[in-house]
């Protein structure tokens, strides 16, 4: 994964020297070279993603332990998806925006994480009146 991550940063700054260099003079070039890197990045993403999956589905877990490695993929998800979204605002000049999206991301992950936190809950009470 280091070695992954490494490669994607590379990748990154390449793509932002060469899009910065290209948007002072074409500024076409300059998002295709972005996007062209954007598209690498995620394609480096999904094979990690894809290696989380297999280990988690390894492990035989119990029918709650997967619910929680899903809650877990998909809280990452709507992070990522909004931090992606956000900065695609900041760069266009619209920062309100983006702090609006950031906070529904918040407020998405916290609803996503409720089901998890009346679990604990319930589980807390039952400790409780068991001694």
């Amino acid at each position: 994964m280091n070695t992954e991550l490494l490669k994607i940063c590379g990748i990154a700054l390449l793509c932002a020297f060469i899009g910065g260099a290209l948007g002072r003079t074409l500024g076409g070039m300059s998002v295709a070279v972005r996007l062209g890197g954007l598209a690498l990045i995620f394609g480096g993403i999904l094979g990690s993603v894809g290696e989380i999956v297999g280990q988690l589905s390894d492990m035989g877990l119990n029918s709650t332990s997967l619910e929680y490695s899903e809650l877990m993929l998909r809280g990452l998800a709507i992070g990522v998806l909004c931090r992606i979204c956000s900065d695609v605002c900041r760069d266009c000049g619209e920062p309100t925006v983006a702090a609006g999206v950031e906070s529904a991301g918040k407020l998405a992950i916290l609803a996503l994480a409720m089901p998890v936190l009346a679990d604990i809950v319930e589980y807390a009470a039952e400790l409780v009146e068991s001694i």
